[in-house]
């Protein structure tokens, strides 16, 4: 059978192996556990997938070196993203924690020779990192909290 999507292959073969493990697959349960806790199944789900790709039933971009590899990815991507395989999780895609220009500081770093350049950028890199990781600091309400807890919040 020939799918449309690889998440659509990458799902017919998990319910496939599950069914052949005796599995009962269950669209409100996350199959993360199930498939990563036993590696004789997640071993069956990959073997099928490199199956489908030889065999032409899982429409893939650009041939790849390692199949076997690249299916190990394509299982654990579909694993999290697919509702009917994660339990009807929606999924969020972690946010970049890189900002652009720290990037490029650190590129320019990597092109230094000179000790002071060195030392200067890299403390604007320490400044800049330090300052996103203020940012990103929670807020706290701090009346919501029990009495108990309150001497533990540092103050901004």
């Amino acid at each position: 059978m020939k799918f449309a999507t690889q998440k659509l292959a990458t799902r017919a073969a998990v319910l496939s192996i599950f069914a052949s493990f005796g599995i009962k697959y269950e669209p409100t349960v996350d199959c993360r556990p199930l498939v990563d806790g036993n590696k004789n199944v997640k071993d069956a789900v990959v073997i099928e997938l490199v199956r489908m790709i030889e065999a032409d039933e899982t429409p893939l971009a650009s041939k790849q070196e390692d199949n076997k590899r690249y299916c190990v990815g394509l299982l654990n991507n579909w694993l999290r993203r697919d509702e009917a395989l994660n339990g009807n999780t929606v999924y969020v895609s972690k946010k970049s924690h890189s900002d652009p220009g720290i990037k490029e500081a650190r590129k320019l770093l990597a092109t230094l020779t000179d000790a002071k350049d060195i030392a200067m950028v890299q403390k604007t890199i320490d400044e800049m990192v330090a300052t996103k990781a203020k940012e990103k600091a929670p807020e706290i309400d701090v009346s919501k909290l029990p009495e108990s807890l309150r001497g533990l919040v540092k103050a901004a």
